[in-house]
């Protein structure tokens, strides 16, 4: 007999099991309190500020920061990024008005000042020689060196702060508290009669901050803390709101004015750090360790871009500054994900040998 036709089973369907997850990287924040060119009601508006964000934008992933820089004790680490969002809160309470000792500010302001007494507008020119001749200009330049020196060190401090930065992964958003530095003392200003082209080599060690905080992927967001009505009395130029602008459109940040509005501001920020893009391409590395400019466009009517202006190629080991070295060691040797290089994975054996009674190791690859 034929054999009877079996039931046809239905097919059951695999499962096919889902991509796991792509863990999105956490937004980084570093609260930077500027003490060098500040003033006491700033710190306080910044202070203010600074704990208004920890309390209404920051999201449980995000790791934040805290940085201060002084004319006596430079650049310094108060806490390192964290998602302890109630030690940083703790940290910030904790500044005050007591770091502002010896502001680059003052001096500065006193320089124009005193110039200005040298320099007389107008009608005063007229006055003799013979009694302009009487004005003691020693102090006018002490002020200018102090400038000088507190310009110089801030720039220093930060650039290397930026090459640090290089070696922690994804995008990294600094919050500046800060008047910023006088925009005649980099880039010139006339008073009176006397041209005054500004400080070259000053304004060249401020400009490779900012290249350096661009290629470190770095956004600068600067909230201005200088006095309302300041710029009623003094000169804009002898100001830091200049310089302050230049630091946010190079490093794809945006500029606040007036701290007091600081809730507008802290709600603009986490606008414009909680969606953005990441574009990608392809280059040819020559590895000459040039800086490299880079300029995005989009076609879209209304939309205004916020980016970086550059990136520096690589270079060769021998080339690179004794700092870092040290980040390149510490990197290699500690890091999962080196910044710098894929490390080499090679067989070694250890064998434990003594000289002369003295306890050795020797490593043999």
């Amino acid at each position: 007999s034929l054999p009877s036709a079996k039931e046809e089973q239905p097919e059951v369907a695999k499962e096919t099991p889902l991509p796991a997850p792509r863990e999105l990287m956490s937004r980084k924040f570093f609260l930077l309190f500027d003490f060098a060119y500040n003033n006491a009601v700033g710190i306080i508006k910044a202070r203010e500020a600074a704990l208004h964000f920890m309390d209404t934008q920051v999201q449980p992933s995000d790791e934040i920061g805290v940085l201060s820089y002084s004319a006596i004790k430079a650049l310094t680490l108060h806490e390192y990024l964290t998602t302890d969002h109630k030690k940083v809160r703790e940290v910030v309470e904790k500044i005050g008005v007591s770091e502002i000792l010896g502001r680059a500010e003052d001096l500065e302001n006193k320089y124009w000042g005193e110039m200005s007494l040298l320099n007389p507008p107008g009608e005063v020119l007229a006055k003799s020689e013979v009694e302009r001749s009487k004005f003691d200009t020693s102090s006018a330049f002490m002020a200018r060196a102090g400038t000088r020196l507190n310009v110089s060190l801030f720039s220093r401090n930060v650039t290397e702060l930026a090459k640090a930065l290089r070696h922690i992964p994804g995008h990294k958003n600094i919050i500046l508290f800060s008047s910023g530095i006088p925009y005649a003392l980099l880039y010139g200003s006339l008073t009176g009669s006397r041209e005054d082209w500004g400080e070259s080599l000053l304004r060249q060690k401020f400009e490779d901050m900012i290249k350096e905080l661009s290629a470190s992927n770095t956004t600068v967001f600067p909230m201005d803390t200088e006095e309302q009505g300041a710029g009623l009395r003094r000169d804009t130029n002898t100001m830091g709101i200049y310089t302050l602008h230049k630091l946010a459109s190079e490093t794809g940040g945006k500029y606040f004015g007036n701290i007091n509005n600081y809730q507008k501001h802290i709600e603009k920020i986490q606008d414009l750090t909680g969606c953005y893009y990441v574009l990608g391409y392809y280059i040819d590395d020559p590895r000459d360790g040039k800086y490299h400019k880079t300029k995005v466009e989009v076609r879209r009517p209304g939309c205004k871009v916020h980016a970086q202006r550059g990136y520096f190629s690589s270079k060769p080991f021998s080339e690179y500054a004794e700092l870092e070295k040290m980040l390149h060691l510490i990197d290699l040797a500690l890091s999962d994900k080196p910044f710098s290089q894929s490390p080499l994975r090679f067989p070694f054996k250890a064998f434990s040998c003594s000289i002369e009674e003295e306890v050795n190791l020797c490593l043999i690859s």
